[in-house]
């Protein structure tokens, strides 16, 4: 404890009163008072992906049994977020601290998915078909932290603006019976589409 008694040097209190004239003075300084901290900005940002390949094999079922299916899909996501906030400490008490903070980012995601069914039975045409998807668009939000001790609370809010374009392609496999008894028939079949897409999403936390 710094309000404890010194302790005595014997070796100083052996010397002779001739010799301690020329010790050094022992002085004592109090502990300096911690300095505030002041408020302070931060930046961040964090970048992530994903990617995927998948495929699959499968006989037909019932009156497709003579159909051998094979499925492929290619998926790729990656995106960027980053953002600047506020720190503030000593708000409500000593020692705590909120941080005030706006976010922005932009994100892409693709999905391509091809299946094929190879026919055994000659009466039977094969087929195919493809889809390709493209979901990409920027992102803003803003979010608040505060921490004091054991105990934080969060909350956050973004807002996301996306464009998905769509494409397909098919190749679609007919055959008839009595009475028409024509051969068999493939058809393609295509389209394409876009829409927005916008999502709000708000979420918050309490720990301790």
């Amino acid at each position: 404890s710094r309000f404890a008694a010194e302790t005595v040097d014997a070796t100083a209190m052996a010397m002779p009163d001739s010799l301690l004239a020329f010790a050094p003075a022992l002085t004592t300084k109090a502990r300096p008072m911690p300095v505030p901290e002041a408020p302070h900005w931060a930046v961040w940002a964090q970048a992530y992906g994903d990617y995927e390949k998948l495929s699959g094999h499968s006989p037909g079922l019932g009156e497709f049994s003579v159909l051998a299916l094979s499925v492929n899909s290619t998926s790729w996501t990656g995106g960027v977020l980053g953002g600047a906030d506020y720190t503030i400490r000593n708000v409500a008490s000593a020692g705590d601290g909120l941080i005030l903070g706006v976010l922005t980012g932009y994100e892409a995601s693709h999905v391509s998915l091809t299946a094929t069914s190879t026919s055994s039975d000659p009466a039977s045409p094969n087929g195919f078909a493809t889809i390709k998807a493209q979901l990409s668009g920027p992102a803003a939000g803003v979010y608040a932290s505060y921490f004091n001790g054991r105990f934080s609370t969060d909350i956050a809010f973004k807002a996301e603006f996306y464009d998905l374009g769509l494409a397909f392609t098919d190749l679609l496999g007919f055959a008839a019976n009595s009475p028409f008894n024509f051969p068999p028939t493939t058809v393609p079949f295509s389209g394409t589409g876009t829409t927005r897409l916008n999502n709000y999403t708000t979420s918050g936390n309490v720990n301790y």
